[in-house]
């Protein structure tokens, strides 16, 4: 065998032993896979992508505990994965709606949307996030579901932070009519601002519908 046939045969050898156990896992490797994509490797995150999308819904639970990750890009990555997966994966979507980053609550909440009217179970859920920007972020992502929003608005309405209420006001004038009967039981329980802020949205929302208030 000369020199350079010798050389060939290595390589190949080598590439071979690569793709059964050393650096690329295999195609339905989840946990080899989601590794990857915690990794520093920003190419190797993106292949990672594309394998745990291939794979489905088996990979959700990989891509969920990503979310956790302290590295932003990993997190990103792990996002846009779940938004390809569709539905299913909602619950692990919601959870991003509590991250840290806002450009990482952002792609969760296009995600979402893009998802439809049930994934206003999550923007709901999210309304427990500790900081304030989680939840007003939570609640203007529901204002994009339109009437299927209206299940956030309670939350949003009651929130004791004065900021995440006026998201919610927002929201509300936003979604349009269908928001009323929400308007209106918190106007009942709100005073000062609150309650002020609640009354405009009301009339602002009959407003631009033509309607009157009920005798």
């Amino acid at each position: 065998m000369n020199l350079r046939s010798a050389t060939v045969l290595a390589t190949a050898i080598l590439a071979v032993g690569c793709s059964r156990g050393g650096g690329t896992p295999g195609a339905d490797d989840v946990r080899g896979w989601t590794a990857v994509l915690t990794s520093s490797d920003v190419y190797g995150q993106k292949r990672a992508v594309e394998a745990l999308v291939r794979i489905g819904e088996p990979a959700i639970p990989g891509l969920r505990g990503a979310l956790a990750d302290p590295g932003l890009d990993t997190r990103l990555a792990a996002v846009r994965a779940l938004a390809r997966l569709g539905a299913p994966a909602g619950p692990a979507l919601g959870l991003a709606l509590r991250d840290v980053d806002p450009v990482v609550r952002r792609e969760a909440c296009d995600a979402l949307v893009a998802i439809g009217p049930s994934a206003a179970d999550e923007m709901r859920g999210a309304l427990d996030a500790p900081n304030h920007a989680m939840r007003e972020n939570a609640v203007l992502c529901a204002a994009r579901l339109g009437a299927a929003g209206v299940s956030v608005l309670p939350g949003a309405l009651a929130d004791p932070d004065g900021r995440v209420l006026d998201r919610g006001v927002e929201a509300a004038i936003a979604i349009g009519p269908a928001s009323l009967p929400a308007l209106e039981e918190a106007r009942a329980k709100l005073q000062g601002t609150g309650r002020a802020a609640v009354d405009r949205a009301i009339e602002e929302i009959r407003r631009r519908d033509g309607s009157k208030p009920p005798a």
